[in-house]
């Protein structure tokens, strides 16, 4: 016995599909002369005192503190090593900034939401009745039923989900010149 229609697969799939999907920010850092874009001023300051993890174009993976870059290099804490490196800008592909509470809000934005809709779709395909509901009407109790349990069960899990996973805001440095990645540099 098939209980959910096509729709209601659908809509469940995309939900899962959101709930697993961490949240991310990516930003191209452009020159300065480049009007409504993320500059390098904005990515040091959003960067300062924070750890990061700067993924480089040969492949290696640094983890580091206190990111700043200038028009041509980049400099950080490297936290394995206890000191300070350098490195050319074109060199690195992008730099990622975990913000675990960040994702927990993430989380209890989209927690209740999806929740409530699987909640619905669930108690409806079921077709929960209420006491006062007589066998014409279905449905309606038991998407409020569905509702209330999936909303509910969103709210907690959601937060916690997106605490563990965290918020990504990544830096990307692409090389192309249309991109005007710091197309200053020389």
């Amino acid at each position: 016995m098939n209980i959910f229609r096509h729709s209601e697969r659908r809509a469940f799939a995309i939900g899962m599909t959101i709930l697993f999907c961490g949240c991310s920010s990516t930003h191209a850092i452009r020159s300065a002369a480049s009007q409504d874009s993320f500059t390098i001023e904005k990515m040091n300051h959003e960067l300062q005192d924070e750890d990061a993890v700067i993924e480089m174009r040969d492949g290696n993976v640094i983890a580091a503190r206190d990111v700043t870059a200038t028009h041509d290099s980049l400099s950080w804490h490297d936290e394995r090593r206890g000191e300070t490196s350098n490195a050319d800008l074109r060199g690195v592909r992008r730099i990622i900034k975990k913000d675990h509470p960040r994702g927990a809000l993430d989380g209890l934005e989209l927690g209740f939401p999806i929740g409530g809709l699987v909640g619905v779709i669930i108690g409806s395909a079921l077709h929960i009745q209420g006491t006062a509901e007589s066998g014409s009407q279905n449905g309606g109790f038991g998407a409020l039923v569905g509702l209330v349990l999936g909303g509910g069960t969103g709210l907690i899990f959601g937060p916690i989900t997106g605490l563990v996973i965290g918020h990504s805001d990544i830096y990307e440095f692409p090389l192309n010149t249309s991109s005007d990645s710091l197309g200053t540099r020389r």
